[in-house]
């Protein structure tokens, strides 16, 4: 029997920055779509995770990026700036969803979070009670001050270099509504301006984090070596 790949993308939702105490939710569909292939080597679980001393984007994120911004400028939209804070939670979970995988356990997504490290963990559900476990994850762990939101991705195709993972993530959202509005501002996210954005990649997960305030950490992430 072949080995099943699969790529998912998850729910997303909104928290309306002028009314704190209005919650417009997005409840997406989630996307199966099962090919032959290789499944993924199960990784280890740890006991303790540690945040990265160093930031930097691999071949994967900076393509991702790249192609994000280069997505908003075809529809006359500005370049995000990469943020090193939302770069670190964006690349944290990655590892978290890839080695501890909390969103395996009933109901949770891949906006969940593991017991195994400096955070508030929490199990993501779709009818999105835990929502702050997702916006608060960049002042838990960075000095950035805003609130994050968080897309994400999942595959086990093996790609054949950078460039064909970032076009297959970005269509996967590009075909969905919601995820669509929010790399473009559209929507309910019309009002806001995204000023910082960080991109994670990690054995088959991959997250974009999306802030509507400067990241006061200005240092600039470049490729990894």
């Amino acid at each position: 029997m072949n080995d099943l790949r699969y790529l998912r993308v998850h729910s997303f939702f909104f928290h309306l920055q002028n009314h704190p105490m209005t919650i417009i939710h997005f409840l997406l569909p989630v996307f199966l779509l099962f090919v032959p292939g290789c499944a993924t080597q199960k990784l280890q679980a740890v006991d303790r995770m540690q945040l990265p001393k160093e930031i930097c984007l691999n071949p994967y994120e900076m393509e991702l990026y790249q192609a994000l911004n280069t997505y908003r400028e075809k529809h006359n939209l500005p370049a995000i700036t990469l943020s090193k804070s939302l770069t670190l939670v964006a690349q944290v979970h990655c590892r978290d969803l890839a080695i501890n995988q909390p969103d395996k356990d009933r109901n949770c997504n891949m906006h969940s979070w593991s017991r195994k490290g400096p955070w508030t963990s929490c199990c993501y559900t779709p009818d999105h009670k835990r929502s702050s476990c997702m916006w608060d994850k960049p002042k838990e762990l960075t000095s950035y001050t805003g609130e994050g939101y968080e897309i994400a991705f999942f595959s086990t195709v093996s790609y054949s270099n950078a460039t064909a993972f970032a076009e297959d993530a970005m269509f996967n959202w590009m075909k969905s509504k919601g995820h669509n509005d929010v790399m473009l501002n559209l929507s309910i996210w019309k009002s806001i301006q995204w000023k910082a954005v960080g991109i994670g990649y990690f054995e088959g997960y991959t997250t974009i984090w999306f802030g509507a305030y400067d990241d006061p950490d200005t240092a600039i992430v470049g490729a990894c070596n």
